[in-house]
C-alpha cells in the first residue's frame, strides 16, 4: 500500500494496533486452520477476516452531538472484551457511544472444509439513558484493519446486501442498508473514515484507488427509546483465491446471525464437554479459560502453533507449553497430539537444535502420563523417549560436538556456523548445549536433570 500524504494521516482512523486475539474455524477433527485464514480482532471488535483482506470495523454516529465513536479511539480501560463464558471462541466487546451501550459479537465458523470459513458479526445497541437517541450505525469494510491489505477497488451492491471488494464477496449483511456508500482519498479526496468523521455520507456505489486506501460503509438509521434495542448480522467470508463461496453460504446467511452464534456456542459448549475450571478468583479463573481458548485457536493439524504470524512454524519449547497447558485443563487428547508432534522434531526450532528441548519433553510427557493417567504414549513412542534419554546422558560425556540436521532455518541462524549444533564437548559433567540464542549451561542442564528424572518414572 502507498502510505498517504502526512497530512491525511491526522484525521483518519487507524486501527488501534496495541494488540490483538485470533479467531479460527476448524472441523470436527481438526481445531484450527491455517494462519492465513484466522481472523484477527482488536480491541473493540475491529477485525481482518484473513490476512491480506478488507478490514471490518462498526462506527457509532450520534445525531444529537454529531459525533463518531469508534472503539478505535476509545481508551483500553472503556473497552470490556471477554471470550463469550470465559471459555468460549465467541469474542463479545462492549463499549459505550453517549447513551448506547454497543454489545458486538463475533465469532469464526466452517463448512466442515477448514479452508472455507466466514466470520459472523452481530451487533446490538440497546439505550440504557432516560432520553430518546437518534444514531446511525456504520459497518465499515476498508483496507484498514488489525492485519488486512490493500483495497483497489470496492462497490456497495443491492442495497448494501452485498459488498465486494477487489472481484472479491467481502461482506453480506441480513438486511438492507438505509445508506450505503464508498470512497477513496483517490476519487473523493477522503479516506472512508474521513467522511464518516465529518457527518457526511458517503453516496457513491463504487471506489477505486490505486494506493489501496478505497472503503465502504453500510449505514442503519436507529431511534431507540430509553431501553429500545436494535441489532443487526453480516457475514464475512474467507476464501481462498480462485475459489467461490459455496451456495450453502447465502442459504444459511438467510438465517438470523444471532440465532446462528447461539447455535456455534452450542456446538463448542458439546464439543468442550465437562470442562471446568475451578479457581478461588473469578479473574484467574476466566484468564485460565481465555489461554486455552487461545491455544485451541493457534492449533493448526497437530501443532500448536504458539506466536501466530511471529513464530509460522512449529516451535517446540513453546509447543511444550502448550500441552502442559491442554493436560492441566483437561483436554489430554490434544496434549498427546502435540507431544506426538513434537517427538518427530525433539531438537528443531527456527535457530536450530536447542539442548534444553529433549529434557524439556521427557518431563511434559510424565506430566501428561501422570494427569491423564494414560500411558499409551509409552507404547507408541517408547523408541523415541529413550532415543531423548539417550542423548542427554551422551551429551553429558561427549569430546566432541553433537549436530542435528535443522528442518527450518530463520533467516540469520542461516549464516551461523553453529547453528547445527546441539551441544559442544562437555564439561565437569555437564551439558554445553544451544539454547535461547546463548549456551545457558545452568539452564540447559537443569532441565536435562529433570527429563532424566522423568524418564526414570516413565521407565518404571
Amino acid at each position: 500500500m502507498n502510505e498517504p500524504h502526512l497530512d491525511l494521516r491526522r484525521p483518519w482512523i487507524w486501527p488501534r494496533g496495541d494488540s490483538h486475539v485470533v479467531l479460527s474455524a476448524g472441523t470436527k477433527d481438526d481445531l484450527g486452520s491455517p494462519d492465513v485464514l484466522k481472523t484477527y480482532v482488536e480491541p473493540g471488535g475491529a477485525c481482518s477476516p484473513g490476512i491480506g483482506g478488507v478490514g471490518l470495523t462498526l462506527w457509532v454516529w450520534l445525531a444529537e452531538t454529531r459525533r463518531l465513536v469508534c472503539a478505535e479511539r476509545l481508551d483500553r480501560a472503556q473497552i470490556r472484551d471477554r471470550w463469550l463464558g470465559g471459555l468460549l471462541p465467541l469474542l463479545r466487546s462492549r463499549w459505550r457511544a453517549g447513551d448506547l451501550e454497543v454489545d458486538y459479537r463475533l465469532a469464526a465458523d466452517s463448512h466442515g472444509d477448514r479452508y472455507a470459513t466466514h466470520v459472523t458479526l452481530v451487533a446490538r445497541l440497546t439505550n440504557r439513558g432516560e432520553r430518546p437517541v437518534t444514531a446511525r450505525a456504520w459497518l465499515v469494510a476498508r483496507g484498514l484493519g488489525p492485519a488486512s491489505g490493500p483495497v483497489h477497488e470496492i462497490a456497495v451492491l443491492d442495497s448494501g446486501r452485498r459488498v465486494v471488494a477487489d472481484g472479491r464477496l467481502v461482506l453480506l449483511a441480513g438486511s438492507d442498508a438505509d445508506v450505503a456508500g464508498a470512497a477513496s482519498p483517490e476519487q473523493d479526496g477522503s479516506e472512508i473514515s474521513e467522511l464518516l468523521l465529518r457527518g457526511t455520507e458517503p453516496t457513491q456505489p463504487r471506489a477505486t484507488d490505486a494506493g489501496g486506501w478505497a472503503g465502504a460503509a453500510l449505514g442503519y438509521d436507529l431511534a431507540l427509546r430509553p431501553g429500545g434495542v436494535w441489532e443487526m448480522g453480516w457475514d464475512a467470508p474467507v476464501w481462498l483465491p480462485g475459489t467461490e463461496p459455496p451456495v450453502s453460504l447465502a442459504l444459511r446467511c438467510a438465517l438470523p446471525a444471532a440465532m446462528r452464534l447461539e447455535a456455534l456456542a452450542d456446538r463448542w459448549r458439546s464439543q468442550r464437554g465437562a470442562l471446568t475450571i475451578d479457581a478461588p478468583d473469578p479473574r484467574y479463573q476466566e484468564l485460565v479459560g481465555a489461554a486455552l481458548t487461545q491455544v485451541q485457536m493457534a492449533w493448526h493439524g497437530d501443532e500448536p502453533r504458539v506466536g501466530t504470524l511471529d513464530l509460522p512454524l512449529l516451535n517446540p519449547r513453546g509447543g511444550v507449553s502448550v500441552a502442559l497447558l491442554l493436560d492441566r485443563c483437561g483436554q489430554h487428547d490434544l496434549a498427546r497430539q502435540a507431544l506426538r508432534s513434537l517427538y518427530r522434531q525433539p531438537a528443531g526450532g527456527g535457530r536450530g537444535p536447542q539442548a534444553d528441548l529433549p529434557g524439556q519433553l521427557l518431563w511434559a510427557t510424565a506430566e501428561h502420563v501422570a494427569l491423564s493417567s494414560d500411558a499409551s504414549l509409552l507404547d507408541t513412542d517408547w523408541d523415541g523417549l529413550a532415543a531423548l534419554a539417550e542423548l542427554l546422558v551422551t551429551a553429558r560425556s561427549t569430546d566432541t560436538a553433537i549436530h542435528h540436521a535443522a528442518p527450518f532455518l530463520d533467516d540469520d541462524a542461516r549464516l551461523d556456523p553453529t547453528a547445527e549444533q546441539f551441544c559442544g564437548p562437555a564439561r565437569h559433567g555437564l551439558i554445553q548445549g544451544r539454547a535461547l540464542g546463548d549456551r545457558p549451561v545452568y539452564w540447559v542442564n537443569a532441565w536435562a536433570l529433570a527429563g532424566l528424572r522423568a524418564a526414570a518414572e516413565l521407565g518404571d
